[in-house]
């Protein structure tokens, strides 16, 4: 994991960061560079225990994350860490492949477009720009989607 790449794109002004699975001793070293400054990020390491460091998050200053994490993930305590950091900034929009489905980002001029879609590609809930929507986790969805995964973890 020391050895992920990490890449930012820049498309029409925004900017993206992809950081693998960046852990926290590396981020500890990186966390002060202008360079990794982002409107979207790829949270490293599906977002639980030994991500980057807070401060890295901070220097990021990205409105929104997302992040490759089971619905199971998000509420362990390996991922308390973002959970956390997500409470302290409730202007950053968070998305998740396993609340949303797959996700795709898409840079138009004017900025970006996401959508959250099925396997087959199609769309489940439309296309929401960033400004249009953010998307927060309903108690229900959760609900939901915990009992259709917990009989398969506890077989």
């Amino acid at each position: 994991n020391d050895y992920s790449v990490i890449m930012r794109w820049q498309f029409f002004g925004r900017r993206a960061l992809f950081t693998g699975d960046l852990n926290k001793p590396l981020s500890e070293l990186l966390e002060d560079d202008y360079r990794f400054i982002a409107d979207i990020f790829k949270v490293p390491h599906h977002g639980v225990e030994g991500i980057a460091s807070e401060a890295f998050f901070d220097n990021v200053m990205a409105s929104l994350l997302v992040s490759p994490m089971t619905a199971a993930l998000w509420f362990i305590d390996r991922s308390q860490q973002l959970r956390e950091w997500l409470e302290r900034n409730p202007d950053t929009t968070f998305w998740s492949n396993g609340f949303s489905g797959n996700i795709r980002l898409s840079f138009t001029k004017t900025g970006y477009v996401l959508t959250n879609e099925r396997d087959d590609g199609t769309c489940i809930a439309g296309a929401q720009s960033w400004d249009e929507r953010k998307y927060r986790l309903d108690p229900d969805e959760v609900a939901a989607v915990l009992a259709g995964i917990l009989p398969l973890i506890l077989e």
